[in-house]
């Protein structure tokens, strides 16, 4: 709810801005965007799922809003950062990990990519069965396959480990690191 209503807002504000602002725009949604992940800090609900629905909420009613222009400086914008987010991320994934604590844990870490591989291919198999008896367009077994092996690649996994302090707290972290590494190189 908080990221539809800051995209909503973001959206509302870009359609009645002037045309000299048009370049503003994408700062504007940037802003929103901050705002919208701010606020899900001080109610403690989900931000990641503020940022969904951010994301959707500003591509279906926002983006019309903007020039080819401004919104070609937005996706550019927000590729940028995402680039720069996501090396980060590795870049702290790499130090987190400690290849001798794989020696100690390799059975488990397999034990729990082999749950994930067929969790996923059960969920992605089953749905597109579903979507495809309701769907004139099919999904084919290739855009399944890509659809399991090109899933979420652990940010959220490793924010919660992150976070947990709890028993087996290196265990799950190293886990997480470990299948965070094999679904980017391997899959």
């Amino acid at each position: 709810l908080v990221g539809f209503v800051a995209g909503l807002l973001a959206a509302l504000i870009t359609k009645y801005a002037s045309e000299a602002l048009e370049y503003h725009k994408p700062m504007l949604i940037l802003i929103f965007f901050a705002l919208a992940y701010t606020a899900t800090i001080v109610l403690k609900v989900s931000g990641i799922l503020a940022i969904i629905s951010f994301g959707l909420t500003t591509t279906r009613y926002t983006v019309t809003n903007m020039s080819a222009k401004a919104s070609c400086l937005t996706s550019s914008i927000t590729k940028t950062i995402a680039t720069v987010l996501e090396t980060l991320l590795f870049f702290l994934l790499g130090t987190q990990f400690n290849p001798s604590n794989f020696l100690d844990i390799w059975q488990f870490c397999i034990a729990v990519i082999v749950i994930i591989t067929v969790g996923r291919l059960l969920v992605t198999c089953g749905l597109c069965l579903i979507l495809n008896t309701l769907r004139k367009e099919k999904i084919n077994w290739r855009w399944q396959t890509i659809i399991v092996l090109g899933g979420l690649r652990g940010a959220i996994a490793f924010s919660m480990v992150a976070s947990y302090g709890g028993p087996y707290r290196q265990l799950f972290q190293d886990t997480v690191i470990i299948t965070i590494l094999f679904t980017t190189v391997v899959q």
